[in-house]
């Protein structure tokens, strides 16, 4: 599961999988992403979130990753 989150300063992915292991990470923003609505800054904590932790991805036995966000709008347009 990835747990991400977005706030006007930074951004976090949190991932927890097999027997419960926890990694997290966390980033600033840049100038450019700064100035980015808060649902755009949502969806690209996602987008980070993923690209962080693609090598555990790949060794996971699961094919399917539940990804949390605490923002409706983000998810709805990650799903379109």
């Amino acid at each position: 599961m990835l747990t991400t989150d977005a706030s006007p300063q930074g951004w976090g992915p949190t991932l927890i999988y097999e027997n419960q292991m926890e990694l997290i990470q966390h980033d600033c923003w840049s100038e450019k992403e700064a100035k980015m609505t808060s649902n755009a800054k949502e969806i690209k904590a996602t987008y980070y979130g993923l690209l962080r932790f693609v090598q555990v991805f790949k060794k996971m036995q699961d094919q399917v990753v539940l990804i949390r966000s605490d923002s409706t709008t983000a998810v709805y347009d990650i799903g379109k």
